[in-house]
Order: structure tokens, then C-alpha cells, then sequence
């Protein structure tokens, strides 16, 4: 026993071994002391930073494993929360470290509860703690001639669970709840290695999914993988968009598949990205300037590329379901749509082009839900292309179903049911130049590129189902009201620089029928356009109110067809209407519009009709019309009144002449009086002189006037029966002849000298009297009237009330000639 002390003592007095002795016991000391140091300093600098209390449960630490083990890290706030830490654990691989590596072969947190704050300069607090502040961090240094060599680290496996994480800054909030994440094979010092990084969460319990690997040590870095958010609650960031928007609702799901690229030139970051996405909001429910769209569903399948040169190249398709935008201020109905299909969509910085758009059963300006504006069954846009860089608009068709529009003319002759809509523009505009003038860019706003106007084509418009039109117009008295039916529609090609086809079919009331045909350039129709249009069966009466206007007439009763040819070219306009009138009827109602037609025509209206109108009481007329469209003097409605009376004056000469001859050629018009009540003088029925006796001829007249009588049956004649000179000169010399016998007869007996001196003073000369002769040139002149009606009458069968004589009269003028002039 002796002997093993004094070895003990001997040996204890060498000092290598005294050495490796304390040295030991200074190891156990610092492994066993060192996790309660830590501890201790934890919970010591966070109560520092604020916290009321900081407490831990367990800390495991083994230097030579390189592991660290935290248990229930619990800190009260002093506003009495708590952040939670359930489990902390690190795995550090020791060998590493050898190497100036610090890799981490496991770490594992779990269960962290914890509150997270940003005030508005960015401040962040957890719980009230304030986490370190870049002031507060330790400056690296580096010298001119010394480069500092990176730490290496790496993490073979990281894995959070159950985090829950509450964010909040003035006016945002979003609760994240991470059920998982883990981080694989991140290795700093080798630029081709691969992360691979799965994250598990929820915001707002909008579930989120993260799939992705990572090359983020390359110098080209990449991020591929998957990313998934299910109905994300929009209403949350109401701080992001109650600067423009009054609310906005609904739900946002995303599935993406990401190919992303991060590259460093110059100190500059260039970024390129594909990524295939699909999107779906629904419920989408968002405000703008008292403006109220709603969307019960948006969906997107497509990709998206960004390159780095800025270029965005966008495909895929698009579908929208039941969607509708109200002005809330003015409470009406702007547009609504049930569905839109958007196929193929491709856009680029140069170019966007889609096969096939498709809208069905939109509703444009509806006031209420008796009046909207437009009314669509469905819209297709086939093979879209619109070049930017040239400028060209390209569209293979447009088609339309079964359209609904209502135009209702005001007083002011403007659309009533765009009233609304351009209240709701006009006040958008004001707002956004309200804005403009605000804006620090005002001054560069003033500066606008010129620009090249877009060539646009479109291949064919065509109306694909019958559509209608209800049409008002409440600027005229009485108000027209009226229904057209869009029977068929097509224009083939709509071009700005090519000339286009088109036909229109289009019935109205159920049997008035408009067939247009035509060319010409559709954005400059002056320029160049042929037309021809026909119309049948026109019921004239439902237009007085266009007619009083135009021509200062109602019609009382009428149907019309037509045929119209227009040309348009270099605005020059040469147009002809043939009108085909059955029974029409007609009533003064603007005299002053009416006295033009009538001075134009050389006649009255009433007087024109009836000459016009035929056995079977039809009037055909044709009406030229010319004239440049730029003078300043062309006024439509004039020109036409115009033409249509020349047309009248001409069509009725014309007419007449023709029945008439070889008579015609003596047919003359007399104006009576400037207010146009005026009459056609036909050729005169003429007569032997003091006979009522026809001369040669007038059997054939009397038979081609009352062919006129038998073929316009509205016509009436006035026979006005005259004495002329001739009958002047036979009438005298029959008083004379008959004096002369009578003196004769009463001097024949005696034969002496006396009483023949008597007879020869009695005869020279004999003295009529001139009222006698006169009288008796009346008489004769309402004898003449009397057999001509009497020829009508018996002998043609014509109505005697079409038949009017008239005040008979004496004209001793040189060319007037013994006769009845025939007036109509």
C-alpha cells in the first residue's frame, strides 16, 4: 500500500502527466458545464432583448459527435406570449471542419410558434423581440491585397416541421402554416451539385406545395421544379390593392412547372424562365371607380418563357365563365358574357395570334332587363394575328349568332341606350386625366410617338344565325317604331387597303324585304362604293314622319318597292332610285318643304300622283341623284326633294306625250301661281270656227285622252271650252249674213228707186252689236264644253264626276284657235 502511494506520488510529479491530468478534468468540465453555459446564454440574450422570460427544458451537447440537441425553448413576451420551440436538433459532421467545411450531416426543428411583425420601417419583432439590426452585425473587413476565402457549408438533410408562423405589417396579415420542409444535398464548394427542396405549408389555409431542385452555386443558377397554391383567399391583400381598387374578392389556385435561370454579367443579373402553368380564380369580385365586375370563374393552361433579353413569349388557353361588369353609381348592366374560350394563344414582343375566340350570350348596356343594347347568342373570332412590328391585323372570320340590338333615337337624334355608358366614360376619363395631371410625368405624357396605322383584314364577317333589331325614334312626331329581322349578313374581305363584298338580307314586319349588295372600301367609303340595294313591299304610312321631313308630305296610304344603284367615287356621288308606289296617298304636312317639291316638279303633288298613277293605281318613277359629297351647299334631303320632283315633272310629260301622240307635241305646262297650284293643259279638242263641229282629227284625241282617263283612273279632266277670233269673225258675219237676208226680203217687193236707195243705206254697213256677238260666243263656247263631256261621258263610259267643266271664256288673240282645252 506504502509502495503504491509513493508510485502515485512519483508519478504525479512528472509533469506531462500532471499536464494531460488537468487538461482532462478541464474536458469533462467544459462537456458537462458547456450545455448549461449555452443554455444560460440563450436565455440570457433574450431576456436582453426584451423578452420577460426565456426558459429551456433540455440541451444536449457531444463535441465529439459535433451534435446539439435543444428541447421546449419557451419566451414569455412581456405582453405575456409565447414563442415556442418544441425541438432543435444539429448534426455537424466533425471531419469537415478539418477541411474549412461546415457541413451539417442532419438538422431537424419542430414545432416553432411564433409571431412575426414589420412596421413601416422595416422593423422586424417576434413577439415584441427585436431581432438583430444590420448596425448591430459584425462589419467584415477586408484588405486591398487580401482576398477572404468563402466559408464552405452544407446541409446533407434539413427538416422542418409543424412551424406556425403569424406575419403582420400596418394593414397586411397572413398566418403560415409549414407542416414540412426539407432541404437536401445543399454543398457550397461544389457549383454542380443538386438541392433538392420540398416545402408543405399553408397560408391563410390556402395549402401550398413546393417541389424543386437547386443549382444555386453555379454560376448559371437554376431553380426546376413544381409549385402548387389551392384557393388562396384574395380578400387578405387588401393593402396591396385599396390604392386603385375598392375590394377585391375571391380565390386564386396555381399549379406551376418552373425551369428558372439566374445568370451574373457585368454585375448584372440576367434572368430567363419557363414555366408551365395552371391557373384558376374563381369567384373573382373586384371594384374600380364604381365600376363592379364579377367572375365566377377565370382558367389558364399555358407556358410562359421570359429570356433574358427582356422578351416574354406567353401560349395556351384561356376560359372565362359567367362574368359581368355594373357601374354601381349609375346602377345599370355595362357588359355580362356566359362563357369565353380563348384556344392557342400565342403572344410575344412582336406578335399575338390565337386560333379560335369564342363569347356566348352577351348582354351590352342593359339599363334594366327589358332595354339592353346588345344582345349576342355567340361571337367567333377564328385565326387572330396581330403583328406590332408591321403593324397588321389579320382575322380569317367573324362570325355572329343570332344578335338582339334595340336603338332608341332621342330627341337629340342620339342613341338613348348608350346614355348610361357614356355618362360611365366620361367620368373614367375625367378620374384618369385627374390623375394624369397629378402624375410627376405629365410633361413626357406630352410628348407622343407617331405611330403607323394598323393594316387590318379580315377574311369574312358573316352573320351565322338570324339576328333583330328593335328600332325608336322618338326625335320625330309621331314616333317610329319598327322590327327588323337580320336575315343574312356577310362581307368578304373587310380590309383598309382592299375593296370589299358584301350582302345583306333584312325583313321587316314580317314581309317588307331589303336585299344590299355591293363593293367598295369599307374604311373610305367615299372614296370608292357600289351599291345595290332592292326593296319590296314598304308600307309607306309607318314613315310619314321621314317623308314630312324630306319631302313635306305624310303618307296616308302606300306600299313602295325599289331599286337603288349607288355609286361612290372619289366622293362624287351618282345614284338612281326607281320606285314602283301601289295606291299611294299623300297630305300636306311642311308647306314650306312641300312648295319645294311642287316648284321642283312644276306641279302640285296631288296633280303629279294622279298622272303618275296608272289603271291599277301604281306610279313608277326613277330619280337620279349627283353631286360631291364635300360641297358645301349638299344637302341630302334637299337633293332628293329636288330630283324627285324633276322626276314627277318628267315621268308625268313623258307619259303624257306618249298617250297623247301624234298630240303630245302640242302638250304644254302652265304655271297658275308660285304656291304650285299649277295644271297640265293637255292638247286642245278643236272646232270648226262658230260650229260645234270637231275638226279633222279630234275623234282620234277624244279616243287617246280617254285611253289616259281609262288608264289613270284618279285623273279628272276640266274641259274649258274658248271662243276665239274665228268664231268671232263667223258669228258677225252670220248677223250680218242674216240682216242682210232680212233687209233683203223686206225691200225684194219694192221695186221702186226710193226703197232700193233704202236697202242700199240699210246694208252698208250693217252694226252688230258686241254684246250680242258676244253672248253668242259664250253660248257656243258652253255648247262645245257640254258635247265634249257629253263624249266622255256617253260615249267612253267615264264618270261624269271625273268630268268638270269649267268657266267658259272668249280669247280673240291671233294664234288661239275655237276650242276646249282639256286640263288635268
Amino acid at each position: 500500500m506504502t509502495n503504491l502511494k509513493s508510485v502515485l506520488i512519483q508519478n504525479w510529479q512528472k509533469r506531462w502527466l500532471r499536464r494531460s491530468a488537468i487538461s482532462l478534468f478541464l474536458v469533462i468540465f467544459i462537456l458537462i458545464v458547456t450545455p448549461f453555459i449555452i443554455q444560460y446564454s440563450i436565455t440570457n440574450l433574450i431576456v436582453n432583448k426584451g423578452a420577460k422570460n426565456a426558459e429551456i427544458d433540455d440541451i444536449n451537447l457531444n463535441l465529439f459527435e459535433g451534435t446539439f440537441e435543444l428541447k421546449g425553448l419557451v419566451i414569455t413576451t412581456k405582453s405575456d406570449e409565447q414563442i415556442l420551440l418544441s425541438y432543435l436538433y444539429a448534426d455537424i459532421n466533425m471531419l469537415d471542419l478539418f477541411s474549412s467545411k461546415i457541413v451539417a450531416d442532419k438538422i431537424e426543428v419542430n414545432g416553432i410558434k411564433t409571431h412575426v411583425h414589420r412596421d413601416d420601417e422595416g422593423v422586424i419583432t417576434i413577439h415584441g423581440l427585436l431581432l438583430p439590426t444590420a448596425a448591430e452585425k459584425i462589419e467584415e473587413t477586408k484588405t486591398n491585397s487580401e482576398s477572404v476565402e468563402p466559408i464552405k457549408f452544407g446541409v446533407n438533410f434539413l427538416s422542418l416541421k409543424d412551424i406556425n408562423v403569424v406575419y403582420s405589417e400596418p394593414g397586411f396579415s397572413q398566418h403560415k402554416n409549414i407542416e414540412s420542409i426539407e432541404l437536401n444535398n445543399l454543398k457550397s464548394w461544389d457549383q454542380d451539385s443538386n438541392s433538392q427542396l420540398k416545402l408543405t405549408m399553408q397560408v391563410n389555409q390556402a395549402p401550398i406545395d413546393i417541389d424543386v431542385d437547386l443549382k444555386i452555386f453555379h454560376p448559371r443558377k437554376q431553380i426546376k421544379g413544381n409549385f402548387s397554391i389551392s384557393t388562396l383567399d384574395l380578400s387578405r391583400y387588401e393593402k396591396f390593392y385599396r390604392s386603385y381598387l375598392g375590394h377585391l374578392n375571391g380565390h386564386l389556385s396555381l399549379k406551376s412547372n418552373f425551369d428558372i435561370s439566374l445568370e451574373e454579367d457585368n454585375e448584372q443579373f440576367k434572368i430567363s424562365a419557363q414555366t408551365d402553368n395552371t391557373l384558376l380564380v374563381s369567384n373573382l369580385d373586384f371594384s374600380y371607380q364604381e365600376l363592379v365586375h364579377t367572375t365566377k370563374q377565370i382558367s389558364w393552361k399555358g407556358k410562359t418563357g421570359y429570356q433574358q433579353d427582356g422578351s416574354l413569349d406567353i401560349s395556351g388557353n384561356l376560359e372565362i365563365a359567367e362574368s359581368k361588369t355594373i357601374d354601381a353609381q349609375l346602377g345599370y348592366l355595362i357588359m355580362s358574357l356566359d362563357s369565353l374560350k380563348l384556344n392557342d394563344l400565342h403572344t410575344d414582343i412582336n406578335e399575338s395570334t390565337f386560333s379560335q375566340l369564342t363569347l356566348n350570350n352577351i348582354k351590352a348596356v342593359m339599363p334594366d332587363k327589358s332595354a339592353e343594347f346588345i344582345q349576342l347568342v355567340q361571337i367567333g373570332v377564328n385565326e387572330f394575328q396581330f403583328n406590332q412590328k408591321d403593324a397588321f391585323l389579320n382575322i380569317q372570320s367573324v362570325h355572329l349568332a343570332q344578335p338582339e340590338v334595340r336603338l332608341t333615337l332621342n330627341k337629340d337624334k342620339q342613341i338613348k341606350q348608350l346614355a348610361p355608358l357614356l355618362k360611365t366614360v366620361d367620368r373614367l376619363t375625367a378620374t384618369a386625366q385627374a390623375e394624369s395631371n397629378n402624375s410627376e410625368n405629365t410633361k413626357a405624357g406630352n410628348q407622343k410617338e407617331e405611330s403607323n396605322a394598323i393594316a387590318i383584314s379580315v377574311g369574312s364577317f358573316e352573320l351565322s344565325k338570324p339576328g333583330k333589331i328593335n328600332f325608336e325614334d322618338t326625335s320625330i312626331s309621331p314616333n317610329y317604331k319598327t322590327n327588323f329581322e337580320l336575315q343574312k349578313l356577310l362581307i368578304k374581305p373587310i380590309s383598309s387597303t382592299q375593296p370589299a363584298q358584301f350582302n345583306a338580307v333584312i325583313k321587316q314586319g314580317g314581309y317588307t324585304l331589303y336585299d344590299i349588295n355591293g363593293t367598295g372600301q369599307l374604311f373610305d367609303p367615299a372614296n370608292r362604293l357600289n351599291l345595290e340595294a332592292k326593296v319590296k313591299q314598304l308600307d309607306l304610312p309607318p314613315v310619314t314622319s321621314y317623308t314630312s321631313d324630306a319631302i313635306g308630305y305624310g303618307m296616308k296610304s302606300g306600299v313602295l318597292d325599289s331599286d337603288i344603284k349607288l355609286s361612290l367615287t372619289k366622293r362624287q356621288i351618282d345614284a338612281t332610285l326607281k320606285l314602283k308606289l301601289d295606291s299611294i296617298e299623300v297630305v300636306e304636312t311642311n308647306s314650306k318643304t312641300a312648295e319645294q317639291l311642287s316648284s321642283a316638279s312644276g306641279m302640285s303633288i296631288d296633280l303629279a300622283l294622279s298622272t303618275l298613277k296608272d289603271s291599277n293605281n301604281m306610279i313608277e318613277l326613277e330619280i337620279p341623284i349627283s353631286g360631291n359629297i364635300d360641297e358645301p351647299d349638299f344637302d341630302l334631303s334637299l337633293i332628293i326633294n329636288k330630283a324627285m320632283g324633276t322626276a314627277m315633272q318628267s315621268a308625268s310629260l313623258s307619259y303624257l306625250k306618249h298617250a297623247l301622240q301624234p298630240f303630245g307635241s302640242l302638250l304644254t305646262l302652265y304655271e297658275l301661281a308660285k304656291a304650285a297650284s299649277n295644271h297640265i293643259s293637255l292638247a286642245p279638242v278643236l272646232f270648226a270656227a262658230n260650229s260645234l263641229e270637231f275638226k279633222e282629227q279630234q275623234q282620234d284625241l277624244l279616243e287617246k285622252v280617254t285611253k289616259v282617263l281609262q288608264e289613270r283612273p284618279n285623273i279628272k279632266i276640266k274641259t274649258c271650252a274658248i271662243s276665239a277670233d274665228q268664231d268671232q269673225v263667223a258669228i258677225k258675219q252670220q248677223f250680218i249674213d242674216e240682216e242682210t237676208s232680212r233687209l233683203k226680203q223686206k225691200f225684194e217687193k219694192d221695186k221702186s228707186k226710193d226703197a232700193q236707195e233704202k236697202l242700199k243705206t240699210a246694208l252698208y254697213p250693217i252694226v252688230i252689236d258686241d254684246k250680242v256677238i258676244a253672248q253668242k260666243m259664250l253660248d257656243l263656247a258652253n255648247q262645245r264644253s257640254a258635247k265634249v263631256k257629253a263624249y266622255f261621258v256617253d260615249t267612253s263610259k267615264i264618270e261624269p264626276n271625273r268630268i268638270l267643266n269649267c268657266l267658259s271664256s272668249i280669247k280673240t288673240e291671233e294664234d288661239q284657235l275655237p276650242s276646249v282645252e282639256l286640263q288635268i
